[in-house]
C-alpha cells in the first residue's frame, strides 16, 4: 500500500468538514476535498490550494430550482440522481491518496470503489446511529405519538449499508453511534471516536444591554427541526407541569406536517421562531437560560455544542451524543430518553438556583473554548489517519 501521508476527503454537501479542511491540508495531508456547495465556497474561503478543491456545485443549484418549482417532496424522490451527478463530477476529478475519508450518506459508492482498487484504506464517517437502530427507535416514537407509519430502509439509507461494507474504519462522533455500528457488526477495533467541534468565535454569548435585560426572564430554548426524531413532546409536557412564572419556552426550527396536530393540544405553551439565520440564533441563545434537546436518536447533535460555546447550561437526552460531552452538574445534566418528569426536575433546578446556572453556562464555554474548537478536531483526525496507515 503506498504509505504517502495523503487523504482525500468526500461528502456531498458540506457539513462540519468546512470547517476543519484548512487545518489537514496545512499538517500537509490534504490531497482532494470532494463537496458540494455555493460557487462562493472556493478554495480561498476554505483555506486550501485550488487543484484540492472539488466542488460539485451543480448538484446543490439543480436541486434548489427542483425544490422552488416542484416542492421538496418531488425533490427528494430525485435526490439519487442529484447525488450520483455529485459523484459523477468527483470522479471526473480523481486523484489518488493514501486514505479515503468519506460521509457514510450513500453518495459515494464509486468513490469508494475506484479508492480501494488503488490500495487506498477506506474510512467512513456516520454522522447518525446505525440506519436499522435509527429506524427501531423512530418506529418506537411514531408509536408513541400515535402517528400510523413504519420505517422501512429507503434508497439511501440502503446505499449507506453497502457504503459500510466497504469501509476499512468508521470513524463516529460519539459512543452512542459507535455503539449502534458495533451492535450490527462492525469491529470495535477499527472504530474512532471523535466528538463534533465549535466555532467558538462565531458562537460567543453576547453581553449588550438588550440582552441583560432580556435574562430577567428565565428563558428554556430548544434548537432544532420538530420531528419526531427530536421528541419536543418530553419538553412540552415538561414545561406543561411545571407552569413557572416569570419564564418562557422558545423553539427555533421548521415544523414538520405530522407534528402540527400533534402541537395542538400545547398551543399556548411555547413560541416557535422557525428556521433563523446563525447571527439570530447567537442572539436568542445569549438571552436564553437553559438550552434543552430531549431527542431520541442523534449522532453528536450539533445546536447543543453551539448552545454550550454560547455559554448556555444544556440538559440533554442520552441519545444525543453530544451528552457525553458534559459531566453531570458541570456544564449541565443529562437525562433518560421520554422521560418528562426527570426532565421538569433538572429544569426547576436550574429556575430555583440562578447562579449555579450561570456556573453551568460559564463552565460550557469553557470546555467548548478549551476542547471543542475545530482546530483540535483536526488534530485529533491526523492522529487517527496515522494510526490508520500504522495497520
Amino acid at each position: 500500500m503506498n504509505k504517502e501521508k495523503k487523504v482525500s476527503i468526500a461528502v456531498c454537501g458540506k457539513f462540519h468538514y468546512t470547517n476543519y479542511v484548512k487545518f489537514i491540508e496545512a499538517a500537509g495531508w490534504l490531497q482532494r476535498f470532494y463537496f458540494s456547495h455555493k460557487l462562493s465556497t472556493n478554495s480561498q474561503s476554505l483555506g486550501i490550494k485550488k487543484d484540492q478543491s472539488v466542488n460539485g456545485f451543480i448538484k446543490e443549484y439543480l436541486a434548489v430550482l427542483h425544490e422552488t418549482l416542484l416542492g421538496t417532496e418531488s425533490k427528494m424522490k430525485f435526490m439519487t440522481f442529484y447525488q450520483d451527478l455529485w459523484e459523477d463530477v468527483s470522479l471526473l476529478y480523481y486523484r489518488k491518496a493514501s486514505i479515503f475519508h468519506v460521509l457514510n450518506h450513500g453518495t459515494s459508492l464509486r468513490l469508494l470503489k475506484k479508492y480501494r482498487s488503488d490500495d487506498a484504506q477506506t474510512l467512513g464517517e456516520p454522522l447518525n446511529s446505525h440506519p436499522l437502530y435509527m429506524n427501531s427507535l423512530l418506529d418506537e416514537e411514531y408509536e408513541r405519538l400515535g402517528i400510523k407509519k413504519k420505517m422501512v430502509l429507503h434508497a439511501t439509507q440502503q446505499r449507506m449499508i453497502e457504503e459500510t461494507a466497504l469501509f476499512d474504519f468508521i470513524l463516529t462522533p460519539s459512543n452512542f453511534v459507535k455503539n449502534s455500528y458495533i451492535m450490527y457488526g462492525f469491529p470495535e477495533d477499527k472504530i474512532f471516536n471523535i466528538p463534533i467541534g465549535v466555532d467558538v468565535a462565531k458562537f460567543k454569548r453576547l453581553d449588550d444591554q438588550t440582552v441583560a435585560n432580556d435574562n430577567k426572564i428565565f428563558r428554556v430554548i430548544y434548537v432544532g427541526q420538530i420531528i419526531p426524531r427530536k421528541a419536543h413532546i418530553d419538553l412540552l409536557e415538561a414545561w406543561k407541569k411545571l407552569k413557572l412564572p416569570n419564564a418562557e419556552l422558545v423553539f427555533i426550527g421548521s415544523l414538520s406536517e405530522e407534528m402540527v396536530p400533534i402541537l395542538k393540544k400545547y398551543e399556548g405553551l411555547y413560541k416557535n421562531l422557525g428556521t433563523l439565520s446563525h447571527k439570530e440564533i447567537v442572539e436568542n441563545l445569549s438571552r436564553s437560560s437553559v438550552f434543552v434537546m430531549t431527542s431520541v436518536e442523534e449522532g453528536c447533535a450539533f445546536a447543543p455544542i453551539e448552545a454550550m460555546s454560547c455559554g448556555v447550561p444544556v440538559i440533554l437526552s442520552t441519545n444525543t451524543g453530544s451528552g457525553e460531552l458534559v459531566t453531570e452538574g458541570k456544564e449541565g445534566f443529562i437525562i433518560p430518553i421520554r422521560q418528562p418528569d426527570v426532565l421538569a426536575e433538572k429544569i426547576l433546578q436550574l429556575y430555583n438556583d440562578r447562579e449555579m446556572a450561570a456556573g453551568m453556562g460559564k463552565n460550557a464555554r469553557k470546555l467548548a473554548t478549551s476542547s471543542l474548537n475545530w482546530e483540535q478536531y483536526a488534530t485529533q483526525l491526523i492522529s487517527v489517519y496515522e494510526k490508520i496507515l500504522a495497520n
